[in-house]
């Protein structure tokens, strides 16, 4: 049965209604008041000791910020810290964590909330949020588990993609039991395995900055998300206690039977789904292969078409080029015919004009106007020589005729 925290209890523990002036003025230096293009907001959670401060430490360099090293907490309460870095303004907020010795859960939960709330209602919104888990654990705690269904509800299953889950202390064990361990808890669905789904990414921690600067490379090409607890609590104006979060923190610890009952069911559900696509895997290369038979099908009779049209479209230009073959020559015969045409009838006209002359000369002739001097045989021959009235070839030569010569082709 879930336990549900005293709303008057709440408020005097958490007071997340109006943040303190205080708490605003001690993040004022650390925390833009507004998002800008060069600001990227990135939170640092998880569970005590999983090196959240240390983290931070690496990455901006500052000696200033205390790493606890005992067996109290050591960090209290939200911290900013600002760190430039390749023109852009990362502000690493350090939580308090989870689990803790000297604060309750609820009480941690209640300053983180109070923060991302103030800073929603303020127009700053996260960039996105690291969690932190120690691979040197040998197992998942009962405590850990909660807080770990806390932060998921805390988030939301949008914000998973702006998240990153680094595991640390990496040299506090053997590298073959990490990489076991490390593979557990992205393949458990109850752990990491929902939220690798949905986006998440996994990192390793080292000792140096290297690793640091990667995981804010990472998440600075990513746009601002807005979490379930701050939509929770602005948007919907739902009291801290009514919050998934919370109702996740209050939920009773469940028994060992319990998690290894749901654990197997778990890795049951996985081993079907691997089962599934082991199965689906033939079809899906099966129908690919109908695929690309088909798609080789179509293309064959696509280029078959195309060889039809382009047989036909070689048919016709034959069948063009002969018609056009035909019609020069039929204007090429239409012109012989028009030359002999004209040629016949400039011969019409000359024998006309011939027999007309003909006529007249023998007229003048016989009324003697015409007189001929001949001086030689050839002249002779040339004066007398006729021309047939009839044809108007010649046909011989004469003196003269008092009457018309007669038709030679009689």
């Amino acid at each position: 049965m879930d336990t549900q925290i005293h709303p008057r209890a709440a408020d005097m523990a958490v007071q997340h209604r109006k943040p303190t002036a205080t708490f605003a003025q001690s993040l004022a230096p650390e925390t833009p008041s507004r998002n800008t293009s060069s600001d990227v907001l990135i939170a640092v959670m998880g569970v005590t000791g999983s090196g959240k401060s240390a983290l931070i430490r690496t990455i901006t360099g500052r000696g200033d910020i205390v790493v606890g090293h005992g067996l109290n907490s050591t960090t209290q309460k939200v911290e900013s810290y600002r760190f430039p870095h390749n023109n852009i303004n990362f502000f690493l907020i350090d939580t308090p964590g989870f689990d803790g010795t000297t604060t309750a859960d609820k009480d941690i939960l209640g300053k983180v909330a109070q923060r991302l709330e103030s800073s929603y209602r303020n127009g700053t919104k996260l960039t996105g949020i690291i969690y932190l888990h120690r691979i040197s654990e040998p197992r998942m705690q009962g405590s850990e588990l909660r807080n770990l269904r806390m932060f998921k509800k805390l988030c939301g299953d949008e914000c998973f993609r702006n998240v990153i889950l680094a595991t640390t202390f990496w040299e506090q064990v053997d590298e073959q039991i990490a990489r076991a361990r490390e593979r557990e808890l992205c393949e458990t669905a109850t752990f990491w395995g929902d939220m690798i789904e949905r986006g998440s990414q996994i990192f390793r921690v080292g000792k140096d900055q290297k690793s640091g600067l990667a995981m804010l490379s990472c998440l600075a090409g990513k746009g601002n998300i807005t979490l379930q607890i701050q939509d929770e609590l602005v948007m919907q104006g739902l009291h801290i206690s009514q919050t998934g979060a919370a109702r996740a923190m209050n939920k009773a610890p469940e028994s060992t039977n319990e998690q290894f009952a749901a654990q197997i069911l778990v890795s049951e559900e996985q081993r079907i789904r691997r089962r599934q696509k082991q199965d689906l895997e033939p079809l899906k290369a099966q129908r690919t292969r109908e695929w690309v038979q088909k798609q080789q099908a179509e293309d064959r009779e696509c280029t078959r078409e195309q060889q039809a049209t382009q047989s036909r479209t070689s048919e016709l230009e034959r069948g063009i080029n002969r018609i056009q073959v035909k019609a020069t020559k039929q204007q090429n015969d239409f012109r012989e015919r028009r030359e002999i045409q004209k040629a016949q009838r400039v011969r019409d006209s000359r024998i006309k004009r011939a027999i007309e002359l003909q006529s007249l000369y023998s007229y003048e002739l016989e009324k003697g106007n015409v007189k001929i001097k001949i001086k030689s045989r050839s002249e002779q021959s040339r004066a007398n020589r006729r021309w047939c009235q009839w044809c108007g070839r010649t046909i011989g030569v004469w003196l003269y005729y008092s009457t018309p010569p007669p038709n030679p082709h009689n």
